[in-house]
């Protein structure tokens, strides 16, 4: 079979189904995708690396499978997380040290134990977040890992890959961060109506096992965006609610994804045409009344927060 994100052609693919199709790829890990996104994906762009290194990590890491759409089917569904191209070229990290990182977090859980050797193929190149399929592209992360001291390997296909303990000691300092943090920071509309709703977000949150926090009733003396900064940078991930419009929740989601944050997008049903045209591409939690809201919630947070 034929996995179309990577142009592998492979005997350990395997693809079920009529319109939605299940793909099991030795290069980008699992997935779904409808026959019309199948098609429209290409190999020959430089997106397709990204997406098969978003999609590979999630395999790596166990999380609910992506399943890609053309165009988001409406209501939200349990057994998988309907995305767009757009909205998984949008979880690719940016940023070069970001990707170091993230690459270092796979090779990390494709241990078996601290000291094991992680065998590093062609298959594997994704691992390292190329921007392109050039195994140039997967080099320059591995090559920074290791002048950095955070790995031995050699540069070359196929090595070997182990964590060192300065790796070790990496991962603690770039997991604890974000993994000790029990706070999740709410944006939303400061406003009276919105009142229930923010209820209902408090309690999915808690529901989940995090603390709620919304910059209006934190006490602090700071002005008042240093303090949101803070929050944001003391939190595990974010829910931003974006009925009402307001700028400052359009500001703090993008703080969030310039730190590397996870943000969950939702937004009242009859106020989601209004959306601001640079966040449309992400998967918004699309809800009618309070109770939608927290099933809805509760779900997102189960299935995308580690």
């Amino acid at each position: 079979m034929h996995c179309n994100i990577c142009d592998n052609a492979n005997e350990s693919i395997t693809k079920r189904g009529t319109s939605i199709i299940e793909v099991n790829c030795p290069i980008c890990g699992d997935y779904l995708i409808t026959k019309e996104a199948d098609v429209d994906i290409s190999v020959d762009t430089n997106e397709s690396a990204k997406i098969s290194s978003v999609l590979r990590a999630r395999s790596i890491g166990g999380l609910k499978k992506f399943c890609i759409f053309n165009k988001l089917p409406e209501g939200e569904i349990d057994i998988y997380i309907p995305m767009t191209k757009d909205m998984i070229l949008n979880e690719y990290p940016k940023d070069v040290f970001r990707r170091m990182e993230l690459a270092l977090v796979n090779i990390q859980r494709l241990s078996s134990f601290s000291g094991d050797k992680v065998a590093f193929t062609m298959f594997d190149k994704p691992i390292m977040y190329p921007e392109v399929w050039d195994t140039n592209s997967s080099f320059f992360i591995l090559k920074m890992l290791m002048e950095l001291g955070f790995v031995e390997a050699s540069l070359s296909i196929p090595t070997d890959i182990k964590i060192t303990a300065s790796g070790w000691s990496k991962l603690y300092e770039f997991q604890s961060a974000i993994s000790t943090s029990n706070q999740v920071f709410i944006a939303m509309w400061f406003s009276p109506e919105m009142n229930p709703a923010s209820n209902t977000i408090h309690e999915a949150i808690s529901a989940c096992g995090y603390e709620p926090k919304r910059i209006d009733v934190v006490e602090h003396n700071n002005k008042i965006c240093d303090q949101i900064i803070a929050e944001i940078k003391q939190s595990k991930f974010l829910v931003s609610d974006f009925t009402g419009h307001r700028g400052g929740v359009y500001y703090e989601a993008g703080y969030a994804h310039g730190l590397g944050l996870p943000v969950i997008f939702t937004c009242r049903e009859s106020d989601i045409t209004n959306l601001h045209f640079d966040t449309r591409q992400f998967n918004h939690i699309v809800w009618t009344d309070e109770e939608d809201l927290k099933r809805k919630l509760i779900n997102r947070i189960k299935a995308t927060i580690i």
